[in-house]
């Protein structure tokens, strides 16, 4: 059965369960982008853009709520700060910088 694969703009836990989270190299979660197939999660625009510029793939905006499958592989793009004023989130920043994360998500431990 193949996994389920979703991209998200944040590191969350949207299901209880055992998450394993490392952070990956821009170079890494591109090849990651470009082979795997996978059902957006961002939610910001200026974040999908900056994520089709680096893969070449359009990133659909998608609010909904992410339910996750036992066995599901996160790719988390994320900025690397968090902002000191709420009201700027969802704004175009200037410069933002991201990080890159990949998780894998189990209902129950083996």
């Amino acid at each position: 059965m193949k996994k389920q694969v979703v991209l998200l703009n944040s590191s969350m836990m949207p299901a209880p369960g055992h998450y394993v989270l490392e952070q990956v190299s821009e170079k890494k979660f591109v090849e990651l982008l470009k082979s795997l197939d996978f059902e957006s999660f961002i939610g910001y625009p200026q974040t999908a853009k900056h994520l089709e510029a680096l893969c070449g793939k359009k990133i659909k905006i998608n609010r909904a709520q992410t339910v996750l499958e036992n066995e599901a592989i996160l790719l988390i793009c994320k900025l690397k700060y968090r902002l000191q004023d709420p009201s700027k989130k969802g704004q175009k920043l200037q410069d933002p910088e991201f990080e890159y994360l990949v998780a894998t998500y189990e209902r129950t431990r083996k």
